[in-house]
C-alpha cells in the first residue's frame, strides 16, 4: 500500500510539473508574441520617421529643380527676344539633326 501511495505521490509531482513546465511554456510564447509585437511596433515607426523624411526631402528637390526650370525658361525667352534670328536658326539646326537621326 505504501508503494502505491508513493507511486500516486510521484504521478502527481509529475502532473504537477508537467503543469508549470506548461504555464512557462504559455508564459514564454506570450512574453515572445508581445516582444515581436514590439519590434513590429518599431519597425513601422522607423519606417513611417525615414518615409517622412524623405517625402520632405523629394519636395524640396522638387521645388529646386522647378526654381531652376523656371530660371532657365526665363532666360531663353530673354535670348529669343534679343537675338531672334540666332534663335531660329539654332532651331532650325536642331530640327534637321533630330529628322537625320530620326531617318537612321
Amino acid at each position: 500500500m505504501a508503494r502505491k501511495a508513493n507511486s500516486i505521490t510521484a504521478s502527481e509531482n509529475i502532473e504537477e510539473g508537467l503543469a508549470e513546465v506548461r504555464a512557462d511554456i504559455a508564459n514564454l510564447t506570450e512574453l515572445l508574441s508581445s516582444m515581436g509585437a514590439e519590434k513590429v511596433e518599431s519597425v513601422r515607426e522607423t519606417a513611417k520617421i525615414k518615409s517622412k523624411a524623405a517625402l520632405k526631402n523629394s519636395n524640396e528637390v522638387l521645388d529646386e529643380v522647378s526654381a531652376r526650370i523656371e530660371e532657365l525658361s526665363e532666360k531663353f525667352e530673354a535670348q529669343i527676344k534679343d537675338k531672334p534670328m540666332q534663335s531660329f536658326a539654332i532651331a532650325a539646326a536642331a530640327g534637321a539633326l533630330l529628322a537625320y537621326i530620326a531617318r537612321k
